[in-house]
């Protein structure tokens, strides 16, 4: 047992070994409860049985089962791998009268090995980098920020400072004075900043996607506090050194004359690096405005892209009938009928349908099966598909369209009529110029197994079945009643498919009390609307795209302060000559026009770098994008627009006070 479930089925009693529990019908004894921090594939999992294998289920190539093995010290993936490999080779030797063997020879099985970490991890990793990317790049334009205020201060204290040298003051004692208000922002920020992020957190969990590994474990712990503070610290001591790069080094008699005097504009070198940390700002905003607008359109594709079915309306829930609640196969198909003849008759219900999985919602099988007018040779490729089982009902419940036949029916089953259903992909490649409808399929492989045929009675519109990412998925639809005339069988593990006219999470209460109602000993697992199942395959893409921009939106706005601080700075310190220009007859309109140029000039420099990076940095994020070029002209043509508009609204207001100067007055101050 886990921990949790032990705790709150037994309240942790420890007597709890070898008492009995009944798990989906099967009764077992248990031997022992996990610890805590066990979660094996994942923390959903409640309880762990021992693998029996039937070999009359499971024949060679059937492919049903994940292994998991610790590798010997001192042996490496490739030497593991190349052991499989040599098994692979002797499949002959091993199975000598398996027909599979020339089959798994003819497909080219090949031996697939992974650290653990990887398969759980899984591609959250690229997200992760990419956030952790996104959340430097904005405390990097944070810190430019401080870094030009810290110039700025310095400037205006020339004079200060010139009497502190002159004086005696030593030039580590200056650099200290200096580093302590540097210190003291960036130890007052971090504290800020952590404080919020432990409040934070609780909000971004809800953005989080259901199964992102290990999100139990994350929090503001000591671990977080110390990164915190070694970064503060670290900006500050970096950062809090720009302003003192060239300190001392000018000549004292000229720094106490001009006095860091209102007619000076500063040093050129500092000049120079207050624009260019304003550049790199504007650069780095773009670059993660960029990466926002990639995956928003990203979300926009995937949310109009018509899947082929339609969620409205529907819930859904799996059940699973094993052999010792029921174990005569006919009886199985008859409670299925029962049960969706009940759900049929309840008020609101207006469709109910069996499928061996939902769309979106899990794995299928995947098979080759003979078909019978393309017959293939021994060096040819097999014919695969995916395929899986699905109850009559169940193409009208999610309104996939039925191009060609008719869908799966009630007669429809191994002692019967026997016919499939196919997808128009599955239809196109083996039929290109005819109907598909009776063709016949066999049987074989790891689906329907036997050697009767199936025949083909409709096709079906293409459907995104495993992802939405990705193409149509073939597929062969069969009926809940397999196998062979002389050796029927039917699924067992079905999703049931809810449609209803009201919220299709007010039917769940009335799917668990009829399921109770015909037997109380089947459980109804994983009970959800299909709307949330869509949500939930979005959910990586929503995530990315609510995490980038957020960042993006406070990237813009620092962007923003800086080229406000910096131009309103220049117009402070040019008030002489401004009042020199107006007094010479220059007009309020041609002031601010030279004060929104030197902005817009900055800001497109800064736009200029920051495609060039986000042309590179954008293609990091190819595997994340769904319908979108990385290089997609639209986005960063709109980004750089609304950067550069977002500079001329910066530098409009410093302009506007420009062009209100007094020119008696300005002449007069200095």
């Amino acid at each position: 047992l886990s921990h949790g479930f032990w705790q709150r089925s037994f309240g942790g009693d420890p007597s709890v070994l070898d008492q009995t529990v009944r798990l989906s019908g099967i009764t077992a004894r248990v031997v022992g409860v996990m610890p805590r921090d066990f979660g094996y594939p994942d923390r959903e999992a409640q309880a762990w049985l021992p693998l029996q294998v039937d070999p009359a289920q499971a024949p060679l190539a059937s492919f049903g089962a994940y292994g998991v093995a610790r590798m010997a010290q001192g042996s490496t993936l490739e030497g593991v791998e190349a052991e499989i490999e040599g098994l692979i080779a002797r499949l002959g030797e091993l199975f000598p009268e398996d027909g599979a063997v020339p089959f798994l020879r003819n497909v080219g099985l090949k031996s697939r090995i992974r650290p653990l970490k990887e398969v759980l991890v899984g591609d959250v990793s690229t997200t992760l980098w990419i956030l952790l990317g996104t959340v430097g790049f904005v405390l990097l334009i944070a810190c430019a920020n401080v870094a030009n205020l810290l110039l700025v201060r310095a400037e205006t204290r020339q004079r200060e400072l010139a009497l502190r040298l002159a004086l005696g003051a030593g030039r580590s004692e200056t650099i200290r004075f200096f580093m302590g208000e540097s210190v003291v922002l960036a130890a007052v920020g971090g504290a800020l900043g952590a404080s919020v992020a432990a409040w934070s957190l609780y909000v971004t969990k809800a953005f989080i996607p259901v199964g992102f590994p290990r999100m139990a474990e994350v929090g503001v712990d000591m671990r977080v506090l110390g990164f915190t503070l070694v970064v503060s610290l670290g900006c500050a001591i970096f950062f809090g050194l720009f302003p003192m790069q060239r300190y001392g080094a000018g000549d004292l008699a000229n720094q106490l004359k001009d006095g860091g005097g209102r007619g000076a504009t500063g040093s050129r070198d500092r000049h120079r690096l207050r624009n260019g940390l304003v550049m790199v700002q504007v650069a780095m905003a773009l670059v993660l405005l960029v990466g926002a607008g990639l995956m928003f359109r990203s979300f926009q594709a995937l949310r109009s892209l018509d899947a082929g079915y339609d969620v409205a309306g529907v819930a859904t829930a799996s059940i699973t009938v094993t052999g010792s609640e029921i174990q005569d196969w006919q009886e199985v198909a008859s409670f299925f009928q029962q049960f969706q003849d009940r759900l049929a008759g309840q008020a609101g219900v207006e469709a109910v349908a069996f499928a061996q999985t939902a769309p979106l919602a899990g794995g299928m099988a995947f098979t080759s099966m003979p078909v019978e007018d393309q017959p293939r040779g021994p060096e040819d490729t097999p014919v695969f598909a995916n395929w899986m089982s699905v109850g009559p009902g169940y193409f009208d419940v999610l309104g996939i369209d039925i191009v060609e036949g008719r869908p799966i029916e009630t007669q429809d089953g191994a002692l019967s009529t026997r016919g499939v259903v196919v997808s128009e992909n599955f239809a196109r490649r083996w039929w290109p110029d005819t109907s598909p409808l009776g063709r016949r399929l066999g049987g074989g492989g790891g689906g329907p197994d036997g050697e009767d045929w199936w025949e083909i009675v409709g096709v079906a519109e293409d459907v995104h079945q495993l992802s939405l990412e990705e193409a149509p998925e073939e597929m062969i639809y069969f009926p809940l009643s397999l196998g062979t005339t002389a050796a029927p069988r039917t699924v067992r593990t079905v999703d049931i498919l809810v449609k209803t006219t009201g919220s299709p999470i007010q039917s769940i209460p009335l799917i668990r009390r009829e399921l109770r109602a015909l037997n109380p000993r089947i459980p109804l697992s994983t009970p959800r609307t299909m709307q949330d199942v869509l949500n939930r395959a979005l959910a990586p893409t929503s995530f990315t795209m609510t995490m980038l921009g957020a960042a993006s939106g406070i990237a813009p706005l620092l962007g923003l302060v800086g080229i406000y601080g910096v131009i309103s700075y220049v117009v402070s310190q040019r008030t002489r000559e401004i009042g020199v220009r107006m007094a010479m007859g220059a007009t309020g309109s041609a002031v601010r026009g030279m004060v929104v140029r030197q902005g817009v000039i900055l800001a497109g420099a800064g736009v200029v770098m920051g495609l060039a990076v986000a042309g590179g940095m954008s293609r990091v994020m190819s595997s994340l994008l769904f319908g979108v070029s990385p290089l997609d002209p639209l986005t960063f043509g709109a980004v750089a627009v609304a950067l550069m508009a977002v500079a001329a609204l910066a530098s409009w207001i410093p302009a506007q006070r420009a062009a209100g100067v007094d020119p008696s007055r300005a002449l007069r101050e200095d």
